[in-house]
């Protein structure tokens, strides 16, 4: 769609590089000569109730991020240019930190983009880096260290398809070495009755030669 305008990006941690995951990121339309530094955090808008009363804008949309860390807005063009004739928007992205049932205050204001970005383009791309300290503030856990929790899904993937056909592979390997044993224990069972019927066969032979022995007696 020719009105569809996206805003992609990333929230890491600032070291180590890790994702992280169930911010909630919201993109606003606001004045071009509107300054931002008085809401970053630390300038008195702490937390979201009191950040909320006197941030203003055209909300364009939220999202949380996902365990990557990716977050991706979608909105017409609708959207911002409700206010008149304006042709693009004046973006600006707020994080928050998730709701908790029944904690008081409301959720910690974690950043705002440190500039607006003015006649913003269909598609406009962020990485947001925030520090372990800023997370720690808000209570937020700091991401798994873990190596499954920091691979991509396509190497997962990848490392999955791989594990599998391995894992065939050893099955057919099983399978034949299954059939050779068994090839092995018929070619023993047939030796065996092969000496078994020359055994009785030479049985025959002397028992018959003992018996023409003495009828010439």
């Amino acid at each position: 769609m020719d009105n569809l305008n996206r805003v992609l990006g990333t929230i890491k941690l600032v070291d180590p590089d890790l994702p992280i995951p169930e911010l909630i990121v919201s993109a606003y339309d606001v004045d071009p000569d509107k300054r931002l530094e008085k809401f970053l955090p630390g300038s008195g808008y702490t937390y979201a109730a009191d950040f909320w009363q006197n941030f203003t804008g055209d909300r364009l949309g939220s999202v949380a991020t996902d365990l990557q860390g990716r977050f991706e807005i979608e909105y017409d063009d609708a959207a911002f240019r409700a206010r008149g004739e304006q042709t693009r928007p004046a973006l600006a992205l707020v994080v928050t930190a998730p709701e908790v049932a029944g904690v008081e205050p409301c959720p910690l204001v974690l950043h705002v983009t440190c500039t607006i970005r003015q006649n913003a383009a269909r598609l406009e791309t962020f990485i947001i880096r925030l520090s372990r300290e800023l997370l720690e503030s808000a209570g937020i856990p700091i991401p798994d260290l873990s190596p499954s929790q920091t691979k991509d899904p396509d190497v997962i993937l990848k490392e999955i398809s791989v594990a599998d056909e391995d894992q065939a592979k050893i099955s057919a390997g099983i399978q034949a070495i299954a059939g050779q044993r068994v090839q092995r224990k018929r070619e023993l069972r047939a030796a065996f009755e092969e000496k078994v019927k020359s055994h009785r066969a030479q049985r025959r032979i002397e028992k018959t030669a003992k018996t023409v022995r003495g009828r010439k007696r």
